[in-house]
């Protein structure tokens, strides 16, 4: 689950929506194609043979009735014998009419949910998202910082807005940390940044101007993403890296100096076939920790200037999340790195850490200066 939804907020901040809606048109199609011709195969001879007998066999009763000038009791034994044959034969037709309908149905549940499919992509994203980089954009560079300004945001089945009223700054080239109890909005916080869900008030910026709403496609441009869980497509590591983008469009030289910043040159040397070994269904061949670097790579395809990492290490052993801080470390100072963390041991070189509970910004400092300060963190630093 964590997978799919991981997956589908890279698509988005991509911009890749089109060319994934496509891939499941298709493969739907080639689907539903593949199983009616399969129904139709394996049920047509049979009954046809059957309707086939039947018909005979009222032919052949009309014919022995003629025969015997009307002369029931002598042929009404085999007229039994061939009634009770087409009694057998009724489930036959009974199961033709219900694969038909069945295969009916199915095509005008297809046909509906493409429909809904195709109206969500246009309808309930804005036309900067589901045109992704084909739009005509508005080049932005912020100097000193990215800021949420007067944040207010609440899910359409809660009461009470998860977020209210927050302001937070996020500078240039530094490594700032969002850390606080499950549920107190951290993630909401990132996906209002990055353009994800619009906030019920106030307003996305940089450099204290307000980003405006041709601009969210170019400051999306600009962010790499790497969640908890990285989906993995049943295709080979190159193509996971460049995800969604054709083969023939990838960029090798890109592909190569993501792998060398997250660090994964070891792990593709390892592979009997580079970066064109298949990882298989959500990346089964691999480790953990290797799904993470392949994340991480595909974060750094683009060069971004801001790289956001949710719980990455979360799920991770001591020793694998070490390698992957390693490689997180390499970029301080580069991009600006934001980081949201339950386990406080990865952010602990964090420049500011943003201490976020129920929708506020309660407190913000140093590792150093929270854990002699504020008690809810250092009882979360006690507890991982």
């Amino acid at each position: 689950m964590s997978e799919g939804i991981g997956g589908i907020k890279e698509i988005l901040l991509l911009g890749r929506q089109q060319l994934f809606n496509k891939r499941f048109f298709d493969a739907s199609n080639n689907f539903f194609n593949a199983w009616g011709n399969s129904q139709v195969l394996s049920s047509v001879p049979r009954y046809f043979m059957e309707l086939i007998a039947f018909s005979s066999a009222v032919l052949l009763v009309m014919f022995l009735i003629i025969a015997n000038q009307n002369n029931l009791s002598s042929i009404l034994p085999m007229v039994s014998i061939y009634a009770l044959a087409g009694f057998k034969l009724l489930p036959a037709f009974q199961q033709i009419y219900f694969s038909i309908s069945t295969i009916q149905g199915n095509i005008a549940s297809y046909d509906n949910l493409k429909i809904d499919l195709q109206s969500s992509a246009k309808k309930s994203l804005p036309d900067w998202q589901y045109l992704g980089s084909k739009i005509t954009e508005e080049k932005i560079e912020f100097q000193s910082s990215i800021q949420l300004s007067n944040i207010t945001f609440g899910y359409p089945e809660t009461s009470k807005p998860l977020i209210t009223n927050l302001t937070i700054k996020f500078p240039k080239n530094q490594v700032i940390g969002l850390v606080g109890p499950s549920g107190s909005g951290k993630s909401t916080i990132i996906d209002i940044l990055m353009g994800l869900v619009d906030p019920d008030s106030g307003f996305v910026g940089y450099d204290e101007k307000i980003l405006k709403l041709h601009q969210k496609r170019a400051l999306q441009n600009k962010i790499g993403f790497v969640s908890q869980a990285i989906y993995l497509a049943d295709t080979s590591i190159k193509e996971n890296i460049a995800f969604g983008i054709p083969p023939h469009k990838i960029n090798n030289q890109k592909i190569a100096n993501a792998i060398k910043l997250a660090n994964l040159i070891d792990v593709i040397q390892s592979l009997p076939d580079g970066i064109n070994t298949l990882v298989g269904e959500r990346g089964v061949q691999l480790s953990g920790g290797q799904r993470q670097r392949i994340g991480i790579a595909r974060s750094l395809y683009n060069d971004p200037e801001i790289l956001v990492f949710d719980e990455a290490t979360s799920s991770l052993d001591g020793l694998t999340e070490k390698l992957i801080m390693e490689a997180i470390d390499s970029f301080a100072g580069k991009k600006t790195i934001i980081l949201i963390a339950h386990r406080l041991s990865t952010v602990k070189n964090c420049n500011l850490i943003y201490f976020i509970d129920k929708g506020q910004v309660t407190d913000k400092g140093t590792y150093q200066h929270l854990i002699t300060t504020n008690s809810s963190f250092k009882k979360m630093s006690e507890n991982f």
